[in-house]
Parts: structure tokens; sequence; C-alpha cells
């Protein structure tokens, strides 16, 4: 009897130990993407639009220089190149289609620190880029008729005071 109630303290003295390191453990950190291609910066996840976002780190990752190399991982974005870097671009299937089948105006809007410079085409480098965001399907209340495919907006890091590599 005695051996059996010694016994039961001990598990339960080891079972008291092991429990603790599990309240303790380091709990999974999600990251936070925001979005800043609305009027306000929202988080992603509140955002009632069909968004892709790459950030930094990705661009990084994939040695990016020219947005056409980013663009070959977002879904239902496609790019047509001539000689040169793709120029035409087309989100859902909507946009521009070649050299000389172009509309007055861009389908799909290039945004680069809330400058417009919709009509260039996949040309633009990544250089400095923080975050790119694809917005998928018509963004002409905010944008205007140059972004009724979609929109690309491209942010650039802001200045620091210490040298980044």
């Amino acid at each position: 009897m005695r051996v059996l109630e010694s016994s039961t303290v001990a598990i339960a003295a080891v079972l008291a130990l092991y429990g603790g390191s599990y309240s303790h453990a380091a709990q999974p950190v999600i990251e936070e993407v925001v979005v800043r291609g609305e009027l306000r910066a929202a988080e992603l996840t509140t955002v009632p639009a069909s968004i892709s976002v790459i950030s930094a780190q990705t661009i990084a990752r994939r040695h990016a220089q020219h947005l056409e190399n980013l663009l070959g991982i977002v879904p239902n974005v496609n790019f047509a190149a001539g000689a040169s870097r793709g120029r035409y671009l087309q989100i859902r299937g909507i946009g521009e289609t070649g050299q000389f089948i172009e509309p007055l105006n861009s389908a799909v809007g290039i945004i680069i620190d809330h400058v417009d410079f919709s009509g260039i085409g996949a040309v633009t480098t990544l250089y400095g880029a923080d975050q790119v965001e694809i917005f998928r399907g018509p963004q002409g209340t905010l944008y205007g008729a140059n972004a009724l495919a979609g929109l690309i907006d491209i942010s650039t890091a802001q200045p620091a005071d210490v040298r980044r590599r």
C-alpha cells in the first residue's frame, strides 16, 4: 500500500514538472501583412478585395530585379514581352495583348509610391521595393480608368537613419 502511495506521488510530481514547461513554450508568431494600396493602410484579412502581397523578403529570396520576375508567382496575372522586358500585362485575362493591339488606356494600373506609371508595363525595376501588392479586379473607384483589370502597387522602403544592404 505504501509503495502504491509513493509511486502515485512521484508520478504526480513528474507530471506537474512537465506540465509547466508546456505553458512557457513560445507561441507561434503570425506575420501581420499590411495593405497600403487602399485609401488607408489595413490588414490583409480585413480588405474586401482579391489581393496578393509580395514582401521584401520574397523579393530578395527570388533575386527579383524587375517586376516581371515576380509576376509568375501571382495567380491570374500574365504578361507578354517583345524583344525586351514584359510590357503587356493582363489580370484575369483583361489587359493589353500585344504591341499593335493596344487600347488608349492601360487596363492594368501600375502605381509606384502613389505615382501612376500605367502603360510602361513590367519594365519597372524593384530597386528599393519594400512591398508589391497586386489587386485583382476593377479598381477604378480609387485609381480611375487605368485600373479596370486590376492594379499593381509598388511601395519602396521608407528612409532610415542607418544604412541598409
